[in-house]
């Protein structure tokens, strides 16, 4: 594990421990210390709260943010300062930066989330979960998702920084808990992009989700992609024959039945019937001893009229697979006109 890798999850434990000691940061203290050191300007953190309240309270809001504890450069954030002045001789009642204010809003929240709504709930866990600045900030100033993240910086910087921004996240923040680094974050952005009509970009997308990640699921997602380029230039026959050249660049294991049907129906359902079912068509030819390859034909058979070729599909997948049990439901359906 690289060293960045550890501090991140010696934080992230740190943080952990002290949720669980204190619940929320922003909570009403059960518990008053001797001194007092009437601090000004305080509006959302009891009047009376001392310093070492205070201290564990700012301290957690510090670890759950990621900032900086060296001097009082994480302190400064949110407080008026500068690092050339001593902590002793900060200005923490100061409302100078809009930082401070924002902080003041999301204490609150968390505060009236704890106090006002989860303490309502019966049945709850022991010991009781409580939600903190870390719930959604997860050792990190800006809460907004990773997908969320990268979207933005393509409006603005087109691909070059979406990667850019990917890239130092992973570095940064890989096996931290603090972005959603799952496969399917980068299948969304592309999906985003898709929508966008950005297909090039898209298809550069899934290149880096199939860089990062050795699963299937990302490889799928470029094939995809590339059929649907192909199906958009020269119709459906280039679709198809662009699935077959892609088998020849990709490992054989990414070739799943689940990979043509979601294109099947997209296509099926948005007026493009008989593209849908030439991929039909396809699956079942590519996986015949698959159920979903099977289901799909039949169903797509019965919506064209051909009811009789449906029913003898499915009645051939049950009596070769005569316990499966979705399959005699499906069979029952068919026969039914469910």
């Amino acid at each position: 594990m690289r060293k960045l890798d550890r501090v991140a999850v010696a934080v992230r434990v740190l943080c952990l421990v002290l949720v669980w000691k204190v619940g929320a940061p922003v909570q009403v203290f059960a518990q008053k210390e001797a001194d007092s050191p009437g601090y000004r300007n305080l509006q959302v953190l009891p009047a009376d709260t001392t310093s070492a309240q205070m201290s564990e309270a700012m301290l957690t809001n510090l670890l759950e943010l990621g900032l900086p504890r060296r001097g009082n450069e994480g302190c400064l954030f949110c407080h008026a300062g500068s690092m050339d002045v001593p902590r002793s001789d900060g200005d923490y009642a100061s409302d100078e930066k809009p930082q401070k204010g924002n902080a003041r809003v999301m204490m609150a929240m968390v505060r009236d989330i704890n106090e006002g709504h989860l303490s309502k709930l019966s049945d709850r866990s022991s010991p009781e979960v409580a939600v903190t600045c870390y719930s959604c900030h997860a050792g990190r100033i800006n809460p907004m998702p990773l997908a969320a993240r990268l979207e933005r910086d393509y409006r603005s910087g087109g691909f070059e920084a979406l990667e850019a921004t990917f890239r130092a996240a992973h570095e940064r923040y890989y096996e931290a808990d603090a972005y959603d680094f799952r496969v399917s974050t980068l299948m969304a952005v592309a999906g985003r992009l898709v929508a966008l009509g950005k297909l090039d970009d898209a298809a550069r997308v899934h290149e880096l989700n199939v860089e990062f990640y050795d699963d299937v699921r990302a490889a799928a997602g470029l094939i995809q992609l590339r059929m649907f380029q192909a199906l958009g230039a020269e119709g459906i026959d280039a679709m198809v024959e662009r699935y077959h050249a892609l088998k020849d660049e990709h490992p054989p294991e990414v070739f799943r039945p689940q990979l043509i049907d979601p294109l099947a129906w997209q296509l099926f359902r948005s007026g493009q019937q008989d593209a849908g079912f030439r991929l039909f068509e396809l699956n079942y030819a590519e996986h015949p001893d698959a159920f979903v390859a099977n289901e799909d034909l039949a169903y797509g058979l019965k919506a064209i009229g051909e009811e009789a070729r449906a029913i003898e599909l499915a009645e051939r997948w049950v009596a070769e697979h005569p316990d499966h049990e979705v399959g005699r439901r499906f069979l029952a359906e068919i026969k039914g006109g469910g």
